[in-house]
């Protein structure tokens, strides 16, 4: 299954009765790096500038590997992307998209992460924006955005894809 995110998919959709949308889920087993990062990749080709990746998973769970992918996929050179734990926000230009890599591990509150431009980044339709560690980024956390969960399972890692962006997205 390398490389192959298809395999193991598991799909479904769901009534979103707070948005009034049909969120659609997808669980994915996937047996390596390679096979995370072709997720990511594949992940790239749902998204437009002004979507919203939120990257959920502990420690190690694969969520930079994925946006390698995902940079791969927005045209992006993947060998520039890095987590960026310690400078919290990077952009790397893409010819089908730019990509913004945004990591709130060590952010201290929501208004930490104002000055780092991000706010703009979110309401701004010109990049794709990936944020590892959505849950500290209290008000500013988008409510129309694909969510994705990475955890590490027996035989590699499971991801879970929640899309809930409008459907005309």
């Amino acid at each position: 299954m390398a490389g192959d995110w298809h395999d193991g998919a598991n799909r479904e959709a769901h009534l979103d009765a707070h948005h009034g949308t049909a969120a659609r889920r997808e669980s994915f087993e996937l047996a390596d790096q390679s096979a995370t990062e072709s997720l990511g990749q594949q992940l790239a080709a749902r998204l437009r500038p002004g979507d919203c990746l939120l990257l959920h998973g502990e420690l190690g769970a694969g969520k930079t590997t994925l946006v390698r992918g995902l940079a791969r996929g927005l045209g992006c050179d993947p060998d520039h992307v890095s987590s960026p734990t310690f400078v919290t926000l990077q952009v790397y230009d893409g010819t089908h998209a730019p990509l913004v890599h945004v990591d709130a591990y060590r952010a201290t509150s929501a208004a930490s992460l104002e000055s780092t431009g991000l706010p703009e980044w979110l309401s701004g339709r010109v990049a794709v924006v990936a944020i590892e560690w959505p849950d500290r980024l209290g008000d500013l956390v988008p409510q129309n955005a694909m969510h994705v969960t990475l955890e590490h399972a027996h035989a590699g890692r499971r991801a879970t894809v929640q899309d809930d962006r409008p459907s005309s997205a």
